[in-house]
Formats: structure tokens, C-alpha cells, sequence
């Protein structure tokens, strides 16, 4: 994720929404309330900036960076045939000569507060203590709908997913975490890096056979997951 590291600004903004709200919701839930309700519209009456709070001159050189180093190359590679890059990458879609990268992404106030309630909810119901969230670089694949038919609202465009954290001491890392179910069908919990890799290192064969169900059990309820993307709106 080396590149990623020219998306920080673009992630600042976000994480810093994350913090505020957390913080204002923390205040502001009453101890007879359940965890998962939404509190009312209004803020503590002071709270110090994060040191993360950067200028507006400074967001405009992250921006124009990743313009330059970022967003051309992009849509070079989107737009045209890019020597060669396309086929080295194994890219599986068309050219779109009017293909414009993803600049930014929405997150709906309401969603944030919900969002956490419910992370809050799940993981305090099993025992888990998370340590942050993770926000992970992704790409809507090139087609109307996922398969288990979730709609796609922007196909190839750039976006980030969520997920709560725990820390792995093998790792040393804040590692990001959802639930799922074992072969007895029971709900346990899966680190999204080692699902990631296992599923990287999986034929397309096997992909296929996987996205078909043939791994699934039908009688046993499916783990709920931590995982959120769409926030609210979409690129």
C-alpha cells in the first residue's frame, strides 16, 4: 500500500469526521440510552483541535500531488491503451475515453452516527475491544451489481471501505476486523488481511466456485459483518 500514502489528505478529512463524531457521541449518551441510539443534533461546548488539523495551503499541495501523480496517471490508463500497462495489470475493463478518476467521497452525518453505533453495538455484545478503524483503498468493479447483488452506483470509480480494528501483535499493526462463520456455523471473528491474502492467492476457478455459494451452508445464519462502504453516498 505504498502509493496509498498520497491519499492521507483526502483520508484526513475523513478520519478527523470519524474522531469529531465519536467524540460528540461519546459525550453525549446517556447511561439509560442503548448503545445504539443516535443523539440528538448539538456538540460539546469546547473541544480542542486534533494536532492532525492541517491548512488549507497544505491540502491543496496533497490534492495537487495526487493530480499529478495520482489522477493523470489514471486516467491515462482508463483512456487509453497506456502501453502496455493495461494488459501487464490485467485490467478487465473497456477503454472510456471520458473517464475522470474519483476525487473525493461523501459521508452522510447520519451515517457516521449510525455506523459507530452499530460497531459499537456488535463488538460490546461480543466481548471485543477495538482500537480504531481502517480505512481501505478499493475500486467499484466494472459492472451494474456485486455478487449478491448489492447495486454498484459507480462503476470503476475509486472509493474506501471500513472496518473496525484490533491489534495483532504478530503484525504489529491496527489490523481490521468483521465476522464470520466457521464450518460448524458459528460466528467467529476474521482479520480482513488474512482473508485478503487467502483470497488473493485463490485461483479464478476457485473465486468463481466461492461467489457461487458452494462453500456456504444454506441452514446457518450469516455472521453479520463490520464492514462499511457507500457511506452514505457514493463518489
Amino acid at each position: 500500500m505504498k502509493n496509498g500514502k498520497h491519499l492521507i489528505g483526502y483520508l484526513i478529512v475523513i478520519l478527523l469526521t470519524f474522531y469529531a463524531t465519536k467524540k460528540y457521541y461519546d459525550n453525549q449518551t446517556k447511561p439509560n440510552e442503548p448503545s445504539n441510539s443516535i443523539a440528538n443534533d448539538h456538540l460539546p461546548e469546547h473541544m480542542e483541535p486534533p494536532t492532525e488539523i492541517i491548512s488549507r495551503e497544505d491540502a491543496f499541495e496533497l490534492y495537487d500531488s495526487y493530480t499529478v501523480n495520482r489522477a493523470c496517471p489514471i486516467d491515462l490508463i482508463e483512456r487509453t491503451e497506456s502501453y502496455g500497462i493495461r494488459e501487464r495489470c490485467s485490467i478487465d475493463r473497456p477503454i472510456n475515453p471520458l473517464f475522470e478518476a474519483a476525487r473525493s467521497a461523501y459521508m452522510s452525518k447520519e451515517y457516521i452516527q449510525q455506523y459507530l453505533a452499530y460497531i459499537q453495538q456488535e463488538t460490546q455484545s461480543r466481548g471485543q475491544k477495538i482500537t480504531g478503524y481502517r480505512f481501505y483503498f478499493a475500486n467499484y468493479p466494472n459492472k451494474e451489481q456485486f455478487s449478491d447483488g448489492r447495486p454498484i452506483k459507480s462503476p470503476g470509480k475509486n472509493t474506501f471501505f471500513i472496518s473496525p480494528t484490533v491489534y495483532d501483535t504478530i503484525r504489529k499493526m491496527h489490523v481490521g476486523i468483521t465476522l464470520t462463520n466457521d464450518k460448524k456455523g458459528n460466528i467467529i471473528p476474521l482479520i480482513l488481511e488474512d482473508y485478503f491474502e487467502q483470497e488473493t492467492r485463490r485461483t479464478t476457478h476457485q473465486k468463481e466456485r466461492n461467489a457461487a455459494g458452494l462453500f456456504a451452508t444454506p441452514s446457518v445464519r450469516p455472521a453479520p459483518s463490520y464492514i462499511g462502504n457507500d457511506v452514505g453516498s457514493h463518489p
